[in-house]
Parts: C-alpha cells; sequence; structure tokens
C-alpha cells in the first residue's frame, strides 16, 4: 500500500511541477523571451520525468504539459498534446534503453524536443505560410534553446529529488 501511495504523490508533484512551470513561463511581466525566442520548460520536464519514470509516466505528463498549451494557445487543434506525448513515450524508450540518468541526458532530451519543434515550424508555418528564409527564424530558435538550457538543468535536479523521494528503489 506505501508504494502505491507514494507512486501517487510522486505523480501529483510532477502534475504540480508542470503547472508551476506552464504559469511561471506564460505569466505577463517576466522576461522570458531572448532574441526573440520565448522561455519554453516543458520540453525539459518531459524529459527528465521519461528518464526517470519511463515511457508510460512520460508520454502521459507530455500529453497533460501539451493539454496545458493547448488550452493556453488560442490555436484549436490541439498538436502541442499530441508532440510532447509522443516525445515522453520516445524519450522514455530511449531513456530506458541507451541512456544514463544523467543531467546531460535529460537536457539533450529537451533541447533536442524544442529544435525539432522549431524546424518543423519553419518548413511548415513559416517558410510555407510566410515565405521566410531559415536566415529569419534561426536566431529565435536560438534564442529559444539558450533560454532553456538553465531550467533544463533545474528540471532534472527537481524531478530526480522527486524521484529519490518517492521511490523504494
Amino acid at each position: 500500500m506505501g508504494g502505491q501511495k507514494h507512486r501517487i504523490i510522486k505523480r501529483c508533484a510532477y502534475a504540480l511541477l508542470f503547472i508551476l512551470a506552464f504559469v511561471v513561463q506564460n505569466a505577463r511581466g517576466l522576461p522570458t523571451t531572448l532574441m526573440g525566442g520565448r522561455l519554453d520548460m516543458l520540453p525539459a520536464l518531459v524529459a527528465a520525468i521519461a528518464l526517470f519514470e519511463g515511457p508510460y509516466t512520460g508520454g502521459v505528463l507530455g500529453f497533460f504539459a501539451g493539454m496545458l498549451l493547448a488550452i493556453h494557445s488560442p490555436m484549436v487543434e490541439g498538436l502541442s498534446a499530441l508532440y510532447l506525448g509522443l516525445f515522453g513515450i520516445g524519450f522514455g524508450i530511449l531513456g530506458g534503453g541507451w541512456l544514463r540518468r544523467v543531467c546531460p541526458a535529460a537536457l539533450m532530451g529537451g533541447l533536442s524536443c524544442i529544435a525539432f519543434q522549431g524546424v518543423v515550424r519553419y518548413v511548415f508555418y513559416s517558410r510555407m505560410v510566410y515565405g521566410l528564409a531559415l536566415t529569419d527564424v534561426w536566431q529565435p530558435l536560438l534564442g529559444q534553446l539558450l533560454l532553456a538550457v538553465l531550467p533544463g538543468i533545474g528540471a532534472f535536479y527537481l524531478v530526480r529529488g522527486l524521484h529519490r523521494r518517492f521511490s523504494e528503489e
């Protein structure tokens, strides 16, 4: 019974961590931009949780993080929920098989998620809709990647602390 209780508490703590990160990155008045790029802490959290908890928890909480973004977005499609959920599953599988539970691995996962999202956004939105050249969009993507480094490191250590506190390993 204690293991089930700790697992529920840990997952609720992860959900609260996502809500806190979402509020911080979307709060008005906070300086969360650099070179035109906006702060995005959620991929780093999804990567850290998927690394420690595996693909199922990473996918479910990634979907939850994407739903937070979809609710906040003026768009109605909800692709961010699908995208972050699939990323949580994929990185959980990758982390369970080939990666160690260290900060550079989680940071690499979060930054690669942001970079992939930026490339897809460029190809299917900036280039097709507005006809922008790559030189017009690389600076905001670089700013977004730089902004995600420190929160990514912090997310790793928070997730690792919660995992150690509530796991029976």
